[in-house]
């Protein structure tokens, strides 16, 4: 009974596409073919039978990919090193490397859904030469193999750009605080101003001989009035002009009206 050469799964005789991965299912004539091209590979001649002998039956033939029996009439193959191989699965071991694009034969990694020689199967760091192996790691950031040397240079990477995007966001922060802190200070600033202002002893203003008008007012309106000011005559300081404009007479034609 054949196998599938993409999942290894036994097919019924005949039928075109694999029941479990749905894969073609290479034909006799197809795998044929294929088997030409392989350097690696000999055809033993004939179909293995189980002949019996006078010391009783013949030991069976093996597949060496997974240790099954190989039926009688299923043409078997070997490789250099005395391994054999039904043609199913001599089939799933000829993929192609994904690297040079040679047959793998018998001498495959694969890794997920790609196939590589051993010798193939390199650091995906631009440069760098080194053959992987099993123990190598995949980088979490774009998928890809590298050697341990380029794995370690790519893990710094990483933390050393999250460390600037921590220090970029500490920096903001900082930033926004100190902006806080001098708003809040410049407010305290005011208030202390203020505060101060009023509680301040009032400061007696000096006397002039005159004033405007409206600073006439405001020094009345004042808490205290400068040492010496007539109060009962308080439009004596009055500007002359002004005090013309108001009273509409100068301060002597003022002076010299009756007292009441």
């Amino acid at each position: 009974m054949p196998f599938c050469g993409e999942c290894g799964a036994q097919q019924d005789d005949g039928v075109k596409f694999c029941g479990a991965c749905g894969k073609p299912i290479p034909q006799e004539e197809e795998l044929d073919g294929a088997i030409k091209d392989l350097s690696l590979a000999q055809v033993i001649s004939g179909s293995l039978a189980k002949p019996e002998t006078a010391s009783g039956p013949v030991e069976a033939a093996k597949c060496a990919f997974q240790d099954h029996v190989i039926d009688p009439g299923v043409k078997i193959y070997t490789d250099p090193d005395g391994k054999t191989f039904c043609e199913d699965h001599l089939a799933l071991m000829t993929k192609l490397c994904c690297e040079c694009g040679e047959k793998t034969m018998f001498d495959c990694v694969t890794v997920g859904e790609k196939h590589y020689h051993p010798q193939c199967w390199k650091c995906n760091e631009p440069g760098c030469s080194t053959i992987l192996s099993q123990t190598d790691t995949v980088c979490p950031q774009d998928g890809l193999y590298y050697c341990a040397l380029h794995i370690a240079a790519k893990a710094e990477a990483v933390r050393q750009a999250e460390e600037a995007e921590k220090a970029k966001l500490a920096a903001k922060a900082g930033s926004i605080d100190k902006n806080a802190s001098e708003k809040a200070a410049a407010v305290r600033a005011r208030l202390e101003a203020a505060r101060a202002k009023k509680n301040a002893a009032p400061v007696k203003p000096e006397l002039q001989s005159s004033y405007k008008y409206d600073d006439l007012i405001a020094l009345l309106k004042g808490p205290l009035l400068p040492d010496g000011f007539d109060k009962a005559n308080k439009e004596k300081y009055l500007d002359d002009e002004e005090f013309k404009e108001k009273f509409g007479m100068e301060k002597a034609a003022f002076g010299a009206l009756p007292k009441w």
